[in-house]
C-alpha cells in the first residue's frame, strides 16, 4: 500500500546578503519531544535546502490521515552550521540568550506568514544605538549613528538606512535560555513572590499558572536564583515582586547551544491565515519566514601600491574618501554587505581606470573602526595594484 503525504506547513529561512535570497546557514532540527509526537500522528519533518518541511499523512480525498489535536506543539532547534553567519548578519546575539521564534507571534505582512515578531515602531521617546531596525509603519530603517530621543526620524538619510519592507529578526525576539536553573537581577529586597505563567493555547496568552514560590532572605539581595528543573521544555512568563521577564527552559537547547528555538502551534482555525488545515482538513501547505537582515559596514579597500589614487562607485558620486593610512579607502557610509557585486566600483589612477567592477569586500575579514567618533564593522579587501 503506498502512503500519501501532502505538505503540512514549511519554515523558510531567508537573507538579506544572499543574492537569491535562499539561507543555508541553519540546520532546523525537531527536539526530541516533537520526534515522538510526529512519529505518532504520522508527519514527516525533512530539511530541505535552506527549509524545514512538515509533511502530513492524507488519505485518498487529501484529507489529513490522523486528527490533529488542538493543543499540539512542535518544538525545533535553530542550529547554526555556518560560523561566518554573524560575519554579515545584522543578527541579534547574547550571551544565555537564544532567538525565539512561533507561529503564535501572528505575525503576518502582507501575504508573508513571520515567525518573529513585528519589528518594533520609531519612537521619538527613545534612544537608538548603530544597527537598530524600526519601522515606520510601513518601510524598516536601521540606525547609521546613535539617535537621542526626540532627533532624527527615519526620513533623515544621514542616520537611518532604508531596507525592505520585510520583518527581520530583532533583538526583542531573544528570550533567555535555561537549563532548569534560572538567575534574575531583580530590585533589591528580602522578600519575594515568585509566579511562573505557560501559554494558554486558545488565546495564546502567558496567564496559565505553572507554579509559585516565595523567597525570603536575612537581609536584602540584588539576584535571586530559582529552580525550574521540573517543567516541561517551553517558554514561560516568570513574575518576581510584579516585575515579568520571559525564559525558555530546555536543558537539551542550553547544553547543545542552539543558535534559536521554533515553536509551532496548532492552535488556530481553519479560517486563520495560520491555521494549518480547511475546514474540510486539507492541509494548507503554509510557508513560514524566518528573515535576517544583512550587515551594515564600512567597505575598506587596501592598496599595494601608491599608484592607487581613487576608489571610485559610479552609481554614487564621492562615496569613498582617503582613509586614515595611507592605500586605504573607505566607504563615506556604511554599505550593504551582499554576496551579489555592486559591478559599479573602479579602482582609479589618477584618471586611468586600473580595474572596473571591483568585487565586494569578503565577509571574511571583519574588523571595525572609527568614523567620526563612532565605531562601526569593517569589510575590507587587499587589492593587487
Amino acid at each position: 500500500m503506498t502512503s500519501t503525504y501532502a505538505i503540512l506547513a514549511s519554515v523558510s529561512l531567508r537573507h538579506d546578503y544572499y543574492a537569491d535570497g535562499r539561507c543555508l546557514d541553519f540546520n532546523i532540527r525537531p527536539t526530541a519531544q516533537t520526534v515522538d509526537i510526529i512519529r505518532g500522528l504520522s508527519i514527516l519533518s525533512k530539511m530541505i535546502g535552506d527549509s524545514l518541511v512538515l509533511l502530513l499523512k492524507v488519505d485518498d480525498a487529501g484529507k489529513a490521515y490522523l486528527n490533529l489535536p488542538s493543543e499540539l506543539k512542535l518544538s525545533f532547534y535553530l542550529e547554526l552550521i555556518n560560523t561566518d553567519f554573524l560575519n554579515y548578519s545584522n543578527a541579534p546575539v547574547a550571551s544565555e540568550m537564544v532567538c525565539y521564534c512561533s507561529n503564535a507571534m501572528h505575525t503576518k505582512v502582507g501575504n508573508t506568514l513571520f515567525l518573529n515578531s513585528l519589528v518594533p515602531a520609531f519612537s521619538n521617546a527613545k534612544a537608538y544605538v548603530i544597527g537598530d531596525i524600526v519601522t515606520d509603519g510601513g518601510s524598516v530603517f536601521e540606525a547609521l549613528r546613535p539617535v537621542s530621543p526626540g532627533s532624527h526620524t527615519p526620513t533623515d538619510t544621514d542616520f537611518w538606512q532604508l531596507r525592505a519592507y520585510e520583518q527581520y529578526v530583532h533583538p526583542k525576539d531573544l528570550i533567555q535560555l535555561s537549563d532548569g536553573t534560572l538567575q534574575l537581577q531583580v530590585a533589591s529586597a528580602s522578600d519575594f513572590s515568585i509566579e511562573v505563567f505557560g501559554m494558554n493555547i486558545q488565546t495564546q496568552v502567558f496567564d496559565q499558572p505553572v507554579t509559585s514560590q516565595t523567597l525570603r532572605f536575612p537581609s536584602a539581595v540584588h539576584s535571586i536564583m530559582l529552580g525550574l528543573q521540573n517543567l516541561p521544555p517551553a517558554k514561560y512568563r516568570v513574575v518576581v515582586n510584579g516585575v515579568e521577564s520571559f525564559v525558555y527552559v530546555d536543558p537539551e537547547a542550553s547544553y547543545a547551544r542552539v543558535f534559536g528555538i521554533i515553536e509551532l502551534y496548532n492552535c488556530f482555525s481553519s479560517g486563520d491565515d495560520f491555521g494549518w488545515l480547511t475546514a474540510a482538513q486539507i492541509p494548507k501547505g503554509l510557508d513560514y519566514t524566518i528573515r535576517f537582515a544583512n550587515r551594515l559596514v564600512i567597505w575598506k579597500y587596501i592598496a599595494r601600491t601608491t599608484n592607487v589614487t581613487a576608489i571610485e562607485n559610479t552609481a554614487i558620486p564621492n562615496a569613498f574618501e582617503a582613509g586614515s593610512l595611507p592605500k586605504q579607502f573607505v566607504s563615506r557610509k556604511p554599505l550593504f554587505m551582499q554576496q551579489q557585486p555592486l559591478k559599479t566600483i573602479r579602482v582609479m589612477s589618477g584618471s586611468t581606470i586600473l580595474a572596473s567592477r571591483l568585487a565586494n569586500p569578503p565577509p571574511d575579514r571583519i574588523a571595525t573602526t572609527l568614523e567620526s567618533g563612532n565605531e562601526y564593522y569593517c569589510a575590507e579587501m587587499y587589492l593587487n595594484y
